[in-house]
């Protein structure tokens, strides 16, 4: 029987997400990410679960670092929506930023498995200061 999704789990799993996407962990991340991904950039571009890992593996897209703040977690049955801030040190295309963000992604179990099935994030202003 599988165990039914938790905050903590799914707190754990964005973390294993993390962790892996700045690592250009490939292998974790064709594990965690849903073949029907969609990643919404905060410039509005969209990445499928193909083209995410495709532009990890080719270096395109380096994430350096990803700070998650203010970070909530809902659990509704087999669905867990997580929403909150987001600094992330990015390099794309060969030039450095810093993306400022609020985000919402969505975690799915289907059987045994959870998957990350979609990211959605907004740009915000960078911190004064």
């Amino acid at each position: 029987m599988t165990a039914p999704l938790t905050v903590d789990s799914v707190t754990a799993l964005e973390e294993r997400r993390c962790r892996a996407m700045e690592a250009a962990d490939l292998s974790t991340l064709d594990g965690l990410f849903a073949e029907g991904l969609s990643y919404t950039h905060s410039n509005g571009s969209v990445d499928t679960k193909t083209s995410i890992l495709a532009s990890l593996g080719s270096g395109q897209l380096r994430y350096r670092s990803m700070h998650m703040s203010e970070r909530t977690v809902t659990v509704t049955g087999s669905t867990a929506v997580v929403t909150g801030r987001a600094r992330l040190e990015i390099t794309a295309a060969g030039t450095d930023r810093t993306v400022h963000c609020r985000f919402t992604n969505v975690w799915a179990q289907d059987g045994d498995v959870t998957h990350f099935v979609a990211w959605q994030s907004t740009p915000l202003a960078p911190p004064a200061g």
